[in-house]
C-alpha cells in the first residue's frame, strides 16, 4: 500500500510511517494512544518498537510543522 501511494505523493510521502504493531491494535482495539496503554501488558520489545515508530513519525511531523510556521512567518 505505502508504494501506491508513494507513486501518487512521491517525495511528500512521510520517511517514518506507524507501522501496524501489535500495541497499535491494542491501542486501537481500547480506544486509547499508544502512549496510554500498559506496557506490561505486552513484551518489551513489542512496546519499544511501537513507541519508537510513534515517535519517529511524530518527529517527523512536528518538523514538517516547525518548518512550515517559520516559512510563513518568512513571507509575511
Amino acid at each position: 500500500m505505502r508504494d501506491a501511494f508513494g507513486k501518487v505523493f512521491g517525495d511528500r510521502m512521510t520517511t517514518h510511517p506507524i507501522e501496524h504493531t501489535r500495541a497499535v491494535e491494542q491501542s486501537g482495539r481500547f480506544l486509547s494512544s499508544i502512549y496510554e496503554i500498559d506496557y506490561r501488558d505486552m513484551t518489551r520489545e513489542t512496546w519499544r518498537r511501537a513507541r519508537a515508530t510513534f515517535d519517529q513519525a511524530y518527529d517527523e511531523f512536528k518538523g514538517n510543522v516547525l518548518t512550515a510556521w517559520a516559512k510563513m512567518e518568512n513571507d509575511q
